[in-house]
């Protein structure tokens, strides 16, 4: 299965899935447009990405 990343969303302006976290590999990745101009939140390790 192929993942992304929030950068990888970033680039191309629009929602991918799944997003998998660069952190700890998690596929448990939100996608919040209104951070920072698009950031990915791991729930699992709870890092910013």
């Amino acid at each position: 299965m192929e993942t992304f990343t929030a950068d990888q969303v970033r680039a191309v302006g629009y929602m991918l899935e799944p997003l998998k976290c660069i952190f700890c590999g998690s596929l448990e990745v939100v996608f919040l447009q209104y951070v920072d101009g698009g950031s990915g939140y791991c729930e699992e390790c709870g890092e910013w990405q």
